[in-house]
């Protein structure tokens, strides 16, 4: 991959997890307790095929239940549409 490819990459991913995090929010989906599935969020098939990578880590700003149900943390702030 080119230095460009990876910046496409890059941004790529930022809009799919805003994109994401928009949803659960719409639906109510920030804390554990509240987590909703994919189809219950309404999430297209890029973002439902993003959601492991979206989801993957420790610092995340979504999360994945152990029964496959996501959710997102209520103080992260969407900077794209502050």
């Amino acid at each position: 991959m080119t230095h460009g490819e990876d910046d496409l990459y890059s941004g790529l991913d930022t809009l799919l997890l805003l994109r994401v995090v928009d949803k659960l929010r719409k639906v109510g989906a920030i804390s554990r307790d509240h987590a909703v599935t994919a189809k219950e969020a309404d999430l297209d098939s890029q973002e439902t095929q993003w959601l492991g990578y979206l989801a993957g880590g420790t610092f995340s700003n979504i999360k994945r239940t152990r029964e496959g149900r996501y959710y997102t943390n209520k103080s992260f702030t969407n900077f794209a549409y502050t």
